[in-house]
């Protein structure tokens, strides 16, 4: 394909001609586009596998919290086992566990049973169930309140 350059319209006849060959200057800048364009790829690569890794992390947290939902639900309808005790108390500065005969480690505010943790002393632990509370002291036995 001949095109005319430097052509002016005084004159007919062309300067000179010259075969015009855009693909030189594509192929000039073409590698450098696509080393950015592979640079910007990789990024995007790199991002979108971090993102699966924390959607994956999520999806897993989601699915343990679920599960623990449930059992703690289950926990919840279930009816208490006979003579369920206060065996232990940990507290610290800022919180406080008991931890009862069935091997349950409880804070306040939870529920085991239909029992609300209400609060846990040094020595007790108050419970709370259909509106009605009591207090626990460690190794007593309180069959009839977790009926």
């Amino acid at each position: 394909m001949l095109h005319n350059i430097g052509s002016s319209p005084a004159r007919s006849q062309p300067i000179y001609q010259t075969r015009k060959r855009p693909c030189v200057v594509d192929n000039l800048i073409f590698p450098e586009k696509n080393k950015m364009a592979n640079k910007v790829e990789w990024k995007k690569c790199r991002l979108l596998r971090a993102e699966l890794v924390v959607l994956a992390c999520l999806a897993c947290f989601c699915i343990v919290r679920a599960g623990i939902a449930r059992m703690e639900a289950a926990k919840a309808d279930q009816a208490p086992p006979q003579g369920c005790e206060v065996t232990a108390i940990f507290r610290s500065e800022d919180s406080s566990s008991a931890v009862i005969s069935d091997g349950t480690a409880l804070r306040e505010g939870d529920t085991i049973y239909g029992v609300k943790v209400v609060r846990i002393h040094g020595d007790k632990v108050i419970f709370e169930k259909g509106g009605r509370t009591w207090a626990q002291k460690v190794g007593e036995q309180r069959p009839s309140d977790w009926k």
